[in-house]
């Protein structure tokens, strides 16, 4: 088939190189260029990135208006994973078999932009992906295929990771059902919930949580933007964390250091924080952290 490709995270490359395999790529759109940290100029997307080491057609529309003067009529199919724009109206119906995307949720639950953190911080044990026709709706189309995932466990990155790769293999299952006339969309059946897009504000930690919703929280934000824990001289992202009762129930918002991290009291018990990320800093273990903080963990400080 000719396929057009829309796509801009890590998340969607696994796709993108498994069509380019057996199919022809016409076009890649993915979201403009952004500005790099520290003054490094213009960086690509990651998709944009990986198209350019494919050799593949890359345009990069700043808008819907800007969208609109592609066409893509004269495509058998345009495939969706984590565009990040919602595609007009008038362009649904231009390719000839449609609009096809890869959704990482069990539709109709999590609709939206953030799906794997929303799932997580709900404390959904299960969840996966989702392969379906776009109609005008958000994530309201007919499903062809889904596959269910125990998410229990891993961190959003890595859930992602598991996404990305299942969804993969099932869009190109979709698609050469599509090319034989076997494929069969189902309406969505059950009842919807938003994925609402994440803020900073969401992935703040307070020690007035209880284990349960501390954990979730660290876990749904790893690795981007990370779980903040704060105190009165800063901060520190935390990236994992699970419960200890091994030690007693230490006072909440008291840390103590641990031979595998240090302990933080929360609201209802204790968590075992094992990595963390100081600002201007890379990822270590928290028990290294610790090591080096020149006035110690304190008490009662974190909030």
């Amino acid at each position: 088939m000719r396929i057009a490709f829309l796509g801009t995270p890590a998340a969607a490359i696994p796709t993108l190189e498994r069509l380019a395999e057996t199919h022809e790529i016409v076009r890649v759109v993915t979201r403009p260029d952004r500005r790099a940290p520290r003054g490094r100029g213009m960086r690509s997307s990651p998709v944009g990135a990986a198209a350019e080491a494919m050799g593949l057609e890359i345009v990069k529309p700043a808008s819907k208006a800007e969208l609109l003067s592609f066409s893509f009529s004269g495509v058998d199919l345009a495939v969706v994973v984590a565009f990040g724009m919602i595609i007009p109206e008038a362009m649904l119906s231009q390719p000839t078999f449609g609009f096809l995307n890869l959704h990482f949720s069990l539709l109709p639950r999590w609709r939206g932009a953030a799906p794997v953190e929303r799932a997580m911080l709900a404390g959904d044990h299960d969840q996966g992906v989702s392969v379906m026709k776009m109609d005008v709706g958000l994530d309201t189309g007919a499903v062809y295929s889904q596959v269910q995932v125990p998410i229990d466990g891993l961190s959003a990155g890595e859930a992602t990771a598991v996404f990305a790769s299942i969804g993969s293999a099932e869009v190109e299952a979709v698609i050469q059902q599509i090319a034989d006339g076997t494929a069969e969309a189902s309406p969505q059946l059950g009842e919807s919930t938003y994925a609402a897009k994440i803020e900073l504000a969401d992935a703040v930690l307070s020690v007035e949580m209880g284990v349960v919703e501390f954990i979730r929280t660290v876990r749904a934000f790893d690795p981007k933007p990370g779980a903040m824990l704060s105190n009165d001289e800063g901060g520190v992202k935390v990236f994992r964390a699970r419960h200890w009762e091994a030690d007693g129930q230490i006072f909440p918002g008291a840390m103590l250091p641990h031979h595998r991290g240090v302990l933080l009291g929360v609201a209802d018990g204790n968590v075992l924080i094992s990595e963390v990320q100081a600002p201007g800093r890379k990822r270590m273990s928290a028990a290294d952290w610790a090591r080096g903080l020149q006035d110690g963990l304190g008490d009662d400080k974190w909030r």
